[in-house]
């Protein structure tokens, strides 16, 4: 791929048809066309209202763009819910909750932030569930210590005395969790085998997790197919030095996390873009917007209903297996939803096919999937507020097609790519200083404006060029005023990554 070819796909995003063509042009090396629409605002109005309330007031207390809470809410909704539902979409095709994803963003972007409001919930259950654990584990090693007395003296009677049963062991607590961050692959089975409804990894650094694939290698390879396995809620069996091996049955780990823009491309290497990792993350990287102040904040009820809701979730009741044990209760689409969603689906195949860039036509295809559960989060929402609820409504399948759809129009555009070379980060740093003053400016506004090129007119205009033969923008020639005189040349963005609106600070 040329350098430029790479600028542009780097720089430039998707339009509304995603212009596939175009982005597999880029791929194979010749000169891409600009896309015309690189950022397309989430669809607030797609979530359930109690979400997209939610959604609104966390955008507003932090001034980020919506999309990273969306986002990261419905990735804690899927964790919430994990094996207790999933939805059958005909025999041998059911989808779990399960959903991953990453917050994308410049170091100082506030992400973490909107990652903390979000799950906020779940790290005081995660208090409270360890508290109890403690007095638990308290109140074992106290029953451990007396049957340790009484089985001393059970063994001496017994040399003397009549056969009598021995005495009963006391079980060890089971650490009831839904948070998990931190965690080796071992740990994590045995957390799931403790936790049979699922688990929720939250990460603020998601480099961190992938670079810590097979450490404590038990195989090249193995911690990454694990994890593979868990995203569709397949099987898992773990090896372990001190304690045997861990079977888990149904694996169901939902994970969210927050990365920087450079730092995807490096973590997500070669390796693991063809094992499919990063197509099975959902992205969402909104232009940058300074973070103002303001005095919003998010409500004590805006943030109990939250609390509430995720609450509710955790009480689904799930199916159980002859032997008891808890397995998902299948939902299945109504009739006419069913019919929607074939459609999309058929529809979704074709643009899949028509894909040149391999790696985005793995995650297109992973959306299929992603699709039927996002509808499975919104069937849950509805269930936790009317009685007799029994399949998935049409309106969850349109509302889910909504937010697929900008998720296919945010891959398009992350799935370009941004290249790692000095020069590369430097144009984008530049394409993003124009942005902000309004998309056009002359050599000596850049050559005097921006730190980078101070003073250097040469530079500047070098800088501008490479931007021009990459399809990022163009020369300009404003006609001359009333007064005569040439003008200066302006360069102009082709295409400008425009942010959502700006969350209302007072929305509910």
């Amino acid at each position: 791929m040329t350098r430029s070819a790479d600028l542009a796909k780097a720089l430039l995003g998707a339009n509304e048809q995603l212009s596939e063509r175009d982005i597999g042009q880029a791929d194979g090396g010749e000169s891409p066309k600009p896309l015309t629409k690189p950022f397309r605002p989430f669809p607030v109005d797609a979530l359930p209202a109690s979400i997209a309330g939610f959604v609104r007031s966390v955008a507003g207390a932090t001034s980020t763009d919506p999309s990273w809470a969306a986002l990261a809410a419905l990735v804690v909704m899927a964790g919430c819910i994990g094996n207790r539902v999933a939805v059958k979409l005909k025999r041998g095709w059911v989808e779990p909750a399960i959903l991953w994803a990453a917050l994308v963003g410049k170091s100082g972007s506030i992400k973490s932030v909107v990652l903390r409001l979000v799950t906020r919930p779940l790290v005081e259950l995660f208090k409270m569930e360890q508290d109890a654990f403690a007095e638990k584990m308290r109140e074992y090693a106290a029953e451990l210590e007396r049957y340790n007395v009484t089985m001393s003296k059970w063994k001496s009677d017994q040399k003397t005395g009549p056969a009598t049963d021995p005495p009963v062991e006391p079980t060890k607590p089971k650490e009831k969790r839904t948070l998990v961050s931190d965690v080796t692959i071992e740990k994590l089975a045995a957390l799931l085998g403790e936790n049979p409804l699922g688990l929720l990894v939250v990460r603020d650094e998601l480099a961190g997790l992938v670079n810590s694939f097979d450490r404590y290698a038990r195989g090249k390879g193995s911690d990454l197919q694990s994890w593979l396995s868990m995203n569709d809620g397949e099987s898992l069996l773990v090896d372990r030095k001190s304690d045997g091996s861990t079977f888990v049955e149904r694996a169901s780990v939902s994970l969210l996390g927050t990365i920087q823009p450079f730092t995807l491309e490096q973590v997500f290497g070669v390796a693991e873009r063809e094992a499919g990792l990063l197509a099975r993350v959902l992205l969402a990287y909104p232009p940058d917007r300074p973070t103002l102040w303001n005095e919003s904040e998010l409500s004590d009820d805006m943030a109990n209903d939250w609390r509430e809701l995720l609450t509710a979730l955790q009480a689904l009741v799930p199916a159980r297996d002859d032997a008891g044990r808890p397995r998902p209760r299948l939902i299945d689409l109504a009739d006419d939803a069913k019919k929607e969603f074939i459609s999309w689906h058929d529809r979704h195949a074709r643009e899949v096919a028509d894909l040149a860039s391999d790696h985005l036509r793995a995650h297109w295809s992973k959306l299929k999937g992603v699709c039927p559960r996002i509808a499975l989060l919104f069937w849950c929402v509805e269930a936790t507020r009317v009685a007799g609820v029994s399949s998935v409504s049409l309106d969850s399948i349109r509302r889910a097609i909504e937010v697929t759809e900008w998720l296919k129009a945010e891959s398009a555009r992350m799935y370009a790519g941004v290249s790692r070379s000095d020069e590369s980060e430097d144009d984008q740093k530049l394409m993003e200083w124009i942005r902000h003053r309004g998309g056009r400016v002359t050599v000596r506004e850049v050559a005097h404006g921006l730190w980078m090129f101070r003073g250097d007119t040469s530079g500047a205009r070098k800088a501008l060029e490479r931007l021009v033969k990459s399809g990022a923008g163009q020369w300009d020639h404003p006609k001359p005023g009333p007064s005569g005189g040439r003008p200066a040349q302006q360069f102009a963005l082709v295409c400008e990554a425009s942010p959502s609106p700006e969350p209302d600070p007072t929305a509910a």
